[in-house]
């Protein structure tokens, strides 16, 4: 339960926005590895997001719903089976500190622009944050009875009742495009010559100071690379001059 204990540690440190008392409360070290986690999670969540748009778009894949709320569902799903929430708890942490994130929009900016919030054809960034949760914890049956055990801020219990039916229907169509899409081994006689990641990462450097710290961790974890090989190798996606 530690590892579990730092996830949720992690969640309301965001939710709250982290106010100068609350964070002086936190030592320096312990804060810096928070916001290294949270930028790293959001990252790679917007990455898969963006990913999913792309490979609905490649493959033809037929959806029921809103392509943005679909594609935060595979964002999602991708995040949970690389760091195996569903078998093990512990490895909450980030999925928590992305809905987090979509929490705090909601709290900051969805606000000042009530009107857009309703006809846009992403999901309400609170609604967002229930849909990762219910994910998140529907993926492991034992955090999901003890959270309907001890309701909180982050599932109420009417939604938490569903949410291992809502896992295993994500699961089920994440392995469905995977099995019908991944990459399979060529054979070696087949001669197909050099082929280029469909894939590619460019950094361009940003204007403010803010963004410049986020542009050097991330150049330096090698996060997005380490994503793009992974997903370059996963699917068989179109090779040039295939569009």
């Amino acid at each position: 339960m530690e590892g579990l204990g730092r996830a949720v540690l992690a969640a309301v440190l965001a939710l709250l926005c982290a106010g100068a008392a609350q964070a002086g409360a936190i030592p320096e070290a312990a804060r810096a590895d928070l916001r290294r986690e949270f930028i790293l999670a959001n990252t790679e969540f917007t990455v898969l997001h963006e990913v999913g748009h792309v490979v609905f778009q490649e493959f033809d894949v037929p959806l029921f719903g809103r392509e943005e709320e679909s594609a935060d569902t595979l964002a999602t799903m991708l995040m949970i089976l690389r760091y195996g929430v569903d078998t093990d708890p512990r490895r909450m942490d980030r999925l928590l500190m992305v809905s987090a994130e979509w929490y705090d929009e909601w709290q900051v900016l969805d606000s000042r622009d009530a009107a857009r919030t309703y006809w846009d054809d992403h999901p309400l960034s609170i609604q967002r944050f229930y849909n990762i949760n219910c994910l998140v914890f529907g993926a492991n049956e034992e955090m999901l009875g003890l959270l309907l055990d001890s309701p909180s801020e982050l599932l109420p219990v009417e939604r938490g009742w569903f949410c291992d039916r809502e896992f295993a229907r994500a699961k089920a169509a994440t392995f469905w495009l995977y099995e019908h899409y991944r990459r399979r081994p060529s054979h070696p006689d087949k001669g197909r010559g050099i082929e280029l990641p469909f894939i590619t990462v460019n950094y361009e450097e940003p204007d403010s100071d803010e963004a410049r710290a986020g542009y050097a961790l991330l150049k330096s974890d090698g996060l997005v690379g380490q994503m793009a090989a992974r997903l370059n190798a996963l699917l068989a996606w179109p090779q040039a001059g295939q569009h």
